[in-house]
């Protein structure tokens, strides 16, 4: 399924992405990031796809700007609760790090492109994503991996 953000929700994107980079900074929150993006950049990535899964959803984003390491980026229609991971390889994979099985998220979903195009892929129950079978390590570090063709397909419900 393919998403096109306009330039109306790119700028809203580009706003959240200032505010909750500033708020992360003050509130001393360490970066986590892995690639060579700057942080400000990984989180417009991430809004615009969270905005991105919502529009396609027609779901409600969260424009909450606070610490939220642990929560989710929206909530379904049937009430789960749902994060969005996002990455610009069309072939990436879901990428989830361990500290998150403390989070109450039911759902992760798998969002690729480079704003403002996105393509949503598909999305796993956190019962499947912490499976021993899918932690992984890479560049040093453990994290739970979840190919795209173990992904399940989003339907128009």
């Amino acid at each position: 399924m393919k998403v096109e953000l306009t330039a109306s929700e790119m700028a809203i994107a580009n706003v959240v992405a200032a505010m909750r980079t500033t708020c992360n900074r003050a509130a001393g929150i360490v970066e986590n990031k892995k690639g060579s993006h700057s942080s400000y950049q990984m989180e417009v990535d991430g809004f615009a796809a969270e905005l991105a899964f919502c529009k396609a959803m027609n779901l409600h984003p969260d424009l909450a700007v606070f610490n939220q390491s642990l929560t989710h980026d929206c909530v379904a229609r049937n009430g789960k609760t749902v994060d969005v991971k996002m990455t610009r390889r069309p072939d990436g994979r879901l990428f989830v790090a361990p500290n998150k099985k403390a989070s109450k998220t039911q759902i992760y979903a798998l969002v690729v492109g480079i704003p403002p195009a996105f393509s949503l892929i598909g999305y796993a129950s956190a019962e499947e994503v912490f499976n021993v079978c899918n932690l992984q390590e890479i560049k040093g570090s453990l994290i739970y991996v979840v190919e795209q063709e173990k992904l399940h397909a989003f339907t128009n419900e």
